[in-house]
This record gives C-alpha cells, sequence and structure tokens, in this order.
C-alpha cells in the first residue's frame, strides 16, 4: 500500500518562525487573487501617462477615464 500522503501546506501547525512551503506556479496562483480581488498599485505618474494617452487616442471615454 502507498504511504498516506498529505498536502505539502496547511495541514499541520507551523513552527515558529518557519517559512510556509509553495508548491511551483502557487505563489503566483496566489498574487493573481489577490490582484483580481484588491486591483493592481499604480503610481500616479504612471497612471497620469496613461490617462494621458487614452485622451491622446480619444479612448478617454471608451475606457471611462474621463
Amino acid at each position: 500500500m502507498a504511504p498516506n500522503k498529505q498536502p505539502v501546506t496547511g495541514t499541520k501547525p507551523r513552527e515558529r518562525h518557519a517559512a510556509d512551503v509553495y508548491y511551483p506556479g502557487e505563489i503566483e496562483g496566489l498574487r493573481e487573487q489577490q490582484r483580481l480581488r484588491d486591483g493592481i498599485e499604480i503610481e500616479d505618474a504612471t497612471w497620469e501617462k496613461l490617462r494621458a494617452l487614452a485622451r491622446e487616442y480619444r479612448l478617454d471615454a471608451v475606457l471611462d477615464l474621463a
């Protein structure tokens, strides 16, 4: 019989000062979920440049950036 396998994360209490263990791609998936929920932070200067480009190409109304 195969040994009882358990998931890598979340099954046992964490040791004090122990780092989480992630499988490949898990951190990226967690970040994607967070960004979908909270949005992506963009510096004000960058956001203003994007809004200016949208105005220049007359896309500000289409993109609701007016």
